[in-house]
């Protein structure tokens, strides 16, 4: 029984890190396959707080505690090489804001379609099976089945959570079992992709907090338009199984009336116009956020993980992901991290245009005004002397009319 990687063919240099990232066992090899703003550059950096959180090292998820009986299981990174290369790389400076790395790494632009995490393929022999074969695929806390013809002998799986162990097994139409194994997985960043075209889409988890809590994986995803233009069936077999049961439209009014995700699903489209920046979102359209927050924070309760984007999600949706995570106690430095990794998506989702010139380019970086104005105006919502992040996220909420028990459950929801 053999289990491979499968992404897109890339460059020798990335080969040191790809081992770094999990190496297959001897016999397994990696094959990578990728499916397929106007803003000031002028950075404005503030007056640094008097104790700016800079870390060591780069914050790199921790090695999960599974059952012993992953300790000689084969590992493989689910993080595209790209982006892993950038997380485990760059380790910005809490309020300083007169540089960005971003750029400087490999992997954006179009064609890379480094939002698209690789695949692991399972193989197996099939010979003993009869009839059509079931492959289940399951964790500690999540399952999901493939159902498969007869003869067929491999499949590949994607979407998976890093730092994770999974078990399989595979049976044929009489219930006998054909195959069964195990892997780990490794990475700095849960990647998930919905075919045919819907890109920008990671989870919110992952990222540790200033207290040494980590944010729990899919509970809450951002990403790009879903419709029937960017969505087909397979991807929403996709969007089901990582657990989407919620939409949030931060698109124009009118966009959608309903969730693309399937009937029933709950939805909600406030309504935010095309240009709206932090500015506009979080200053002048409060009852609208008041209104996203609420509906989040209402189907975490419910158990129903939430999918929110607007159209590239870029703009609108990185400034919801910006108040979230700052809320939730994350570095300004890896909220800024987190910020750029449009930077790896393709082209329509991460270039801004110069509608004078009619030229293309990217500028979605630390250093220009959309980002460092909004987690500024995020952190002087706090008045008090210590003037955080999170106390300024958390004062913004309660000025809008959120309540303190919808922020507390929302916190206590996400942090484990």
């Amino acid at each position: 029984m053999r289990i491979k990687l499968s992404g897109m063919h890339f460059i020798l240099p990335l080969l040191a890190l790809l081992m770094a990232c999990g190496q297959p066992d001897e016999g397994l090899h990696l094959n990578l396959e990728k499916k397929t703003a106007v803003e000031e550059t002028t950075p404005q950096t503030p007056e640094p707080p008097e104790n700016p959180q800079t870390p060591d090292d780069p914050p790199t998820p921790e090695p999960p505690d599974l059952p012993d009986d992953f300790a000689d299981a084969p590992e493989y990174c689910v993080t595209d090489p790209y982006v892993q290369a950038y997380l485990e790389g760059v380790t910005y400076a809490d309020w300083d804001f007169s540089s960005t790395k971003v750029t400087d790494y490999e992997g954006g632009g179009p064609g890379n379609g480094a939002d698209n995490p690789p695949a692991v393929t399972i193989s197996w022999d099939a010979s003993s099976a009869e009839g059509a074969q079931t492959l289940k695929l399951w964790d500690s806390e999540w399952s999901r089945e493939y159902s498969l013809g007869a003869g067929v002998t491999s499949q590949a799986v994607s979407n998976l959570v890093p730092n994770d162990g999974y078990y399989y097994q595979v049976t044929d139409s009489k219930g006998n079992v054909v195959a069964e194994g195990r892997f780990k997985t490794t990475g700095a960043l849960h990647q998930v992709f919905f075919e045919n075209d819907v890109h920008n889409g990671r989870d919110l988890g992952g990222w540790k907090t200033l207290d040494g809590k980590t944010i729990r994986y899919r509970l809450v995803y951002r990403g790009g338009r879903v419709d029937k233009s960017y969505m087909n069936a397979a991807g929403k077999k996709e969007a089901a199984a990582v657990g989407i049961k919620a939409e949030l439209d931060l698109r124009e009014a009118g966009s959608a009336s309903s969730s693309y995700f399937g009937s029933g699903v709950p939805f909600s489209c406030p309504g935010f116009g095309e240009d709206e920046n932090y500015r506009t979102m979080l200053r002048d359209s409060s009852p609208k956020i008041k209104t996203c927050f609420e509906f989040i924070v209402k189907n975490l309760r419910e158990g129903k993980p939430v999918y929110f984007h607007c159209a590239a999600g870029r703009d609108r949706t990185g400034t919801i992901a910006a108040l979230l995570l700052a809320l939730l106690g994350v570095r300004e430095g890896d909220i800024a991290k987190d910020y750029e990794l449009t930077y790896f998506a393709p082209d329509e989702w991460s270039m801004s245009t110069n509608h004078d010139t009619n030229t293309r380019y990217y500028n979605h970086t630390r250093i220009v005004g959309s980002y460092t104005r909004l987690v500024q105006y995020i952190r002087d919502q706090d008045k008090h002397s210590s003037r955080t992040l999170a106390g300024g996220a958390r004062q913004y909420l309660l000025n809008i009319g959120v309540s303190s028990t919808d922020i507390d459950d929302f916190i206590s929801i996400m942090l484990q």
